[in-house]
């Protein structure tokens, strides 16, 4: 499904949308499932009162039916808003799946403005795939009022804002641990990134847990500028990393930074805030070849709490960015 001029539309409005194919707002194909983009400004708008589903079964080319990735992409902005289905389900995106946006069109077209993808849900997101803003200054915007699941890649140029809501579990945002097989391939994880200078704000209603990657490291530094995590009613607690240049800021009612977790600035005046309403905890390692929970900043780390547990490490290692 495309529209190909500037300024086009592509608008779906149902009970469930199912994508296993492509939607492309500001392209054209060439009937062999090659796409060539051609129109600025273009965008998807996703409407349903149950759930949007990225991704399924599908027929490949000898007619077997496939696990099938989809796509829904545009020049200008992608808007979903979605309701809950039976299962409590908002949004879900595959592992071969992706949502995007690009202005530039993968560079062949004068941008004329920023993309912005935005997903509302009332139902809980689970994000297996790729969700991206790619051009310059693009944002990401995804909010719920359950569990948003973040187990694939989140990624935007500008900045990348998620909130949750509140689960059965307690939690509001789940960031998944990286996995891998016995062949060193990547099984799952999720990661959360941005372009240099970026931003990313993470919250919750109820409880955060972040155990894959906030913050990529290419070459040993990240690109995010600046992090900010909050719940405003439960516990925030890392299993994975956090990576910054100049800051992380964290606020909960409870800071935990788990066995394995490790939150680290680069910025020669860099620095990471805890703060929690009842208490900070850095744990020690308890398995064999577990790392202490470590914070790690060179100019400040700064807890503030009725109650500070520290059996992991506060460390000041120099900057490197």
């Amino acid at each position: 499904l495309f529209s190909t001029a500037d300024d086009s539309l592509i608008q779906l409005t149902a009970t469930n949308v199912i994508v296993v194919g492509t939607v492309q707002a500001g392209a054209r194909t060439d009937g062999a499932n090659v796409s060539a983009w051609t129109g600025r400004n273009a965008k998807v708008e996703i409407e349903t009162t149950e759930a949007v589903v990225v991704g399924g079964k599908g027929l490949d080319a000898n007619f077997r039916l496939v696990n099938t990735g989809g796509t829904i992409a545009a020049t200008g902005a992608v808007n979903i808003e979605t309701g809950s289905d039976s299962d409590g389900i908002g949004l879900t995106v595959s592992s071969s799946s992706a949502i995007y946006v690009d202005a530039s069109g993968s560079g062949s077209l004068a941008n004329l403005n920023t993309g912005q993808l935005s997903v509302k849900a009332s139902g809980s997101v689970q994000l297996f795939g790729l969700v991206e803003g790619r051009d310059i200054g693009a944002d990401v915007v995804i909010g719920s009022d359950r569990l948003v699941f973040v187990d694939g890649l989140v990624r935007s140029n500008d900045s990348v804002t998620i909130r949750g809501g509140r689960s059965a579990i307690g939690l509001g945002l789940l960031v998944g641990a990286h996995r891998f097989g016995s062949g060193g391939e990547r099984l799952g994880g999720g990661t959360i990134d941005v372009a240099a200078g970026g931003r990313i704000s993470l919250s919750a209603d109820d409880g955060l847990l972040l155990n894959g990657i906030i913050g990529e490291l290419g070459n040993g530094t990240p690109t995010l500028r600046s992090v900010t995590i909050e719940s405003t009613g439960g516990a925030v607690s890392f299993g994975g990393q956090v990576n910054a240049v100049e800051s992380i800021t964290v606020n909960g009612r409870s800071v935990n930074v788990l066995e394995n977790g490790r939150l680290k600035t680069f910025g020669s005046s860099s620095t990471v805030t805890l703060r929690a309403s009842e208490g900070v905890v850095l744990a020690d390692a308890v398995s064999n070849g577990g790392a202490p929970g470590t914070v790690d900043a060179p100019a400040l780390v700064h807890l503030l709490a009725p109650s500070i547990n520290i059996g992991g490490r506060i460390t000041a290692t120099p900057g490197t960015a």
